[in-house]
């Protein structure tokens, strides 16, 4: 019987949200250690767990030789890193030097990352690992599905991404929180997603626009009306080896985010007033700090998620294209929403972050995924058999994926 030790890097949100799915469905699960540099969070997330095989250790996982020490200590399968995505490189790093597999969360944010990818690709070939990048929801589960259905045609046109954690509609009605929002994930991320510019594929050539513009208004069936805007979350379609030949030359694609109504408005009003700046040091009273972490400091607990409401997790992905053998143009719908769990308390945004990640962790450990190298989400969609397994492991942990098809033309 094979048994299995995992290294989860992150004590946050989605880093206790996969020791729980490690602990709760993982198979033959021998060890679970948590690492973490605050002590305290590390405590509360073991006593949450409540579990003999779960251990916790104090770690820096922005220092690449306490990472060394650790995994050398432990001797775990695979790393699972839900770290912050300015330290996400350094894990990878770590894990190509040990010779461990690893599975990431946030490294799509990382520039050095695309930067280095064919580097980390050889590397991991030749310690015989497998290194999966930015596989949560966004990105993650949106590039398994768009593989998945880049599978089923011979050219792909379009891939259009829609994604959003927002809290449920009667948190929005009742309680009418700041900016029509709950944060359901790092503060600083949503910032993060709202500045600067962002990524999208035209004319199968990768162009820069504008985080948060390209506005529309999106219906979303069962939900109602939302906007949506364009932020960088296209991760692993954003390398050329991807594209071309997983997603079929794909011509067009760009990931947007889903928001209430009038949110985008109220955030573009607090970049106009610079209160987004990361940059400019304010002196306060002899303290240099900047308007971003004032303004986080004042809205963080104002938008936190409250014990008693839900947050939901929507996502549509529509992949558009052409099947030769039957004439015709083709587009895939799939669409996915999800709510909290009332009963563990584990946020949507959580558990289709953190529950993708440790199902294809658990996956590689059962070697029902043997590639070894860099392994992006949208090779695992195009494998028909291997996502179906995926699937199937939403479905134990109530997250339903469906899938429409329209024939668009018949073409003569």
């Amino acid at each position: 019987m094979r048994v299995s030790k995992y290294l989860v890097l992150g004590a946050g949100i989605q880093g206790s949200a996969t020791a729980y799915d490690l602990k709760t469905l993982g198979k033959n699960v021998t060890e679970i250690v948590i690492c973490d540099i605050d002590r305290n969070r590390l405590k509360e997330v073991s006593m949450w767990l409540k579990s003999d095989i779960v251990r916790t250790e104090i770690v820096n996982a922005g220092k690449k030789a306490e990472l060394n020490k650790i995994i050398e200590r432990h001797e775990p399968d695979i790393v699972i890193s839900a770290v912050p995505w300015r330290i996400s490189m350094t894990p990878i790093e770590a894990c190509l030097e040990m010779g461990v597999s690893l599975l990431d969360y946030g490294v799509y944010q990382h520039p050095a990352f695309y930067e280095k990818a064919d580097e980390i690709h050889k590397k991991s070939v030749d310690m015989r690992i497998t290194i999966v990048p930015s596989c949560g929801v966004d990105p993650g589960l949106v590039n398994m599905l768009a593989g998945f259905g880049a599978s089923k045609m011979d050219l792909v046109h379009q891939i259009r991404i829609y994604c959003g954690g927002i809290p449920a509609k009667e948190v929005i009605e009742e309680k009418k929180p700041p900016l029509g929002y709950r944060i359901v994930w790092s503060l600083e991320g949503v910032w993060t997603e709202y500045t600067g510019t962002c990524r999208i594929i035209e004319d199968r050539e990768i162009k820069y626009v504008d985080a948060a513009s390209g506005k529309e208004e999106y219906f979303f069936p069962g939900i109602g009306k939302l906007e949506a805007f364009y932020t960088d979350g296209l991760g692993t379609m954003l390398l050329s080896d991807v594209r071309e030949t997983i997603l079929k030359g794909v011509r067009s694609a760009f990931e947007k985010t889903l928001r209430w109504p009038g949110h985008i408005n109220k955030i573009n009003t607090l970049k106009e007033c610079g209160l987004l700046d990361d940059k400019t040091l304010i002196d306060i009273n002899g303290v240099k700090v900047t308007p971003r972490a004032i303004i986080s400091k004042i809205l963080e607990p104002k938008l936190k998620l409250q014990e008693d409401e839900r947050d939901m997790t929507l996502v549509r992905v529509h992949v558009s294209g052409t099947i030769k053998r039957v004439y015709s143009r083709v587009e895939y719908t799939y669409t996915l929403i999800d709510y909290r769990d009332m009963k563990t308390g584990i946020l949507s945004m959580a558990r289709t972050t953190a529950f993708t990640g440790s199902i294809i962790a658990q996956l590689i450990c059962n070697k029902e995924i043997t590639e070894i190298g860099l392994l992006p989400p949208e090779k695992i969609g195009a494998n028909k058999e291997l996502f179906n397994k995926v699937l199937s492991e939403y479905a134990k942990r109530n997250i339903r994926i469906y899938e429409e098809k329209r024939v668009e033309c018949e073409i003569s």
